[in-house]
């Protein structure tokens, strides 16, 4: 809100694989911490790639159980790990510090449930949570909006209005083309 103060942001992600995504994400997050330099902070999470065997999607038979080996193939499954808790702890350390009134969370995580409840309701600080998504769009969302929170809902425009200058000043950090 107009009113209110920001204070710190802490932006809960992992590192993604791959050469030129991962160079990409390195140039957005530099450019985050030089325009930001006090205010700003990332936390890491990381992926896991994990061999799995699983169903073939759209394959028909009764029991998942009893499909035979023909009826599965190997994937590899990506998992970001450590994101969701990394951003709970911080919530109630910092709520149990009494370093804010109001926290605003970009999530849709419902694992982020029970630190939110925690908060809300035995520390007494005010939660919003937003996304640029429908609240009724995903099971996550579906969870949190019945924690009975302020939800905000990010808008296209919102987000237009929220782009890093390019250059970021006092830097040499310009937007990839591709980002136009």
């Amino acid at each position: 809100m107009p009113q209110d103060d920001v204070i710190k942001v802490k932006y809960f992600t992992a590192k993604v694989n791959g050469h030129l995504s991962q160079k990409r994400q390195l140039i957005y997050w530099d450019a985050l911490t030089n325009y930001y330099p006090t205010l700003f902070t990332i936390i890491e999470g990381f992926f896991v790639n994990e061999k799995k065997i699983r169903p073939i999607a759209g394959y028909q038979y009764r029991d998942r159980r009893k499909a035979s080996k023909k009826d599965r193939i190997w994937i590899i499954n990506t998992n970001e790990k450590c994101t969701d808790v990394n951003l709970a702890v911080h919530l109630l350390n910092d709520a149990w510090k009494n370093e804010f009134e109001s926290a605003l969370i970009i999530s849709n995580d419902s694992d982020l449930r029970e630190a939110i409840i925690v908060v809300k309701d035995e520390l007494k600080k005010d939660i919003i949570i937003a996304n640029p998504h429908l609240w009724h769009s995903t099971v996550a969302a579906s969870e949190l909006s019945k924690l009975n929170l302020q939800k905000r809902k990010i808008s296209e425009s919102q987000l237009k209005a929220c782009q890093l200058p390019d250059p970021i000043p006092g830097t040499t950090i310009s937007k990839p083309p591709e980002w136009n």
